[in-house]
């Protein structure tokens, strides 16, 4: 990459510095960000952060097209850190560009910090909110400290890669968590690999539909989750909502080699470690594979649609697949009626009855 495209970050840098060098690095990352050459109003580019700790105060942070963050780790130790000013209640990134400026985002090796207790609100967004996209990557990243959830897909189409990820203390036992995907497009595909996932929420991963904009395709694979604080918390740990008026596309979930411990879990209100909810739209098609609840789980997967539950919180595989709404469950004198909608003959045509 041209060095016109990169700006350097340091704890020991100055916002008036232009960046280009480490030696001239700015101070923060949202100015490194928009000292960066500007395409369609956002910065193009890469932005390299030293170790450190970086308190954020003009956020959210815009990023758009062919943007590369990377830090210095996400440990404890010699992590570069990017913390949310007191007050801000705003992500820290906002990609919210159309999906054809999404592409190529990378975004490496560091921890995004809530800051929660310095919030002036509880109603805070996420720590990461990212519409869609085109070959977007993010690799060994911490979420940490959230009263929301740390990352949010809220649309759009997309092929997201993310693996080595972890996240503690993000959201509560009323809301929030770790990853709220909403109406993301057909044909795309979301996958993680790998992450420890700490007391996040009362769900900490949940795919839900609002409108009706596709099935893309959801793939998790070795994947822990621990809660050992909160009772209320981590009461199912993947949720499918789908949509509440019902129909909608398919979606295909994959889930490979998950670990749900919970020590302070209470029978009854932990009883599913993925589960379906019963809404009128399109339920998912499932795969899984070595999914292990423990502690007070009573079932590795459980729909309220169809009806399937696994028997135990350990599968070793289980494939499900909604009712097929193609075919009527019942016909009767110009009536069929299909598993969330019901069509009528009318003016020489089938149609939908509204």
């Amino acid at each position: 990459m041209s060095e016109q495209y990169i700006r350097y970050a340091s704890t020991d840098g100055l916002d008036s510095n232009d960046g280009t060098t480490p030696a001239r690095a700015k101070r923060t990352i949202s100015n490194a960000s928009s000292s960066l050459p500007q395409v369609d109003g956002h910065g193009v580019g890469a932005v390299l952060a030293n170790p450190g700790r970086y308190i954020e105060v003009i956020t959210p942070i815009p990023i758009g097209n062919s943007y590369c963050l990377k830090g210095s780790g996400n440990g404890n130790n010699g992590a570069t850190r990017i913390i949310l000013g007191p007050g801000r209640n705003t992500p820290l990134f906002n990609v919210v560009n159309p999906a054809s400026q999404n592409h190529g985002l990378q975004m490496e090796d560091f921890i995004l910090d809530g800051n929660k207790s310095a919030q002036s609100t509880t109603n805070v967004a996420p720590l990461l909110r990212l519409a869609g996209g085109y070959n977007c990557q993010l690799t060994n990243l911490g979420f940490t400290a959230s009263s929301n959830f740390a990352w949010e897909v809220p649309g759009g189409y997309m092929t997201i890669k993310a693996d080595n990820l972890a996240g503690s203390k993000c959201g509560d036992d009323k809301k929030g968590g770790f990853l709220n995907c909403t109406n993301t497009q057909s044909g795309g595909m979301f996958s993680l690999d790998v992450a420890q996932i700490d007391e996040c929420g009362l769900i900490p991963i949940v795919i839900q539909y609002v409108g009706d904009n596709g099935g893309p395709h959801f793939k998790f694979t070795q994947m822990k989750f621990e809660n050992q604080t909160n009772p209320l918390m981590h009461q199912s740990i993947i949720q499918f909502r789908p949509r509440a008026t019902g129909v909608g596309h398919n979606i295909y979930i994959t889930v490979n080699d998950l670990f749900a411990y919970n020590s302070r879990a209470t029978t009854g209100q932990h009883e599913t470690v993925i589960s379906e909810i019963n809404n009128p739209g399109r339920g998912a098609f499932w795969d899984l594979t070595n999914i292990h609840g423990s502690h007070h789980y009573k079932y590795g997967f459980a729909s309220a649609k169809t009806g399937e539950k696994s028997d135990g919180p350990i599968i070793q595989r289980m494939i499900t697949r909604p009712p097929d709404q193609n075919v009527p469950l019942f016909e009767t004198n110009g009536v069929r009626i299909y598993d969330g909608r019901v069509v009528v003959y009318r003016n020489n045509r089938w149609e939908n009855l509204t």
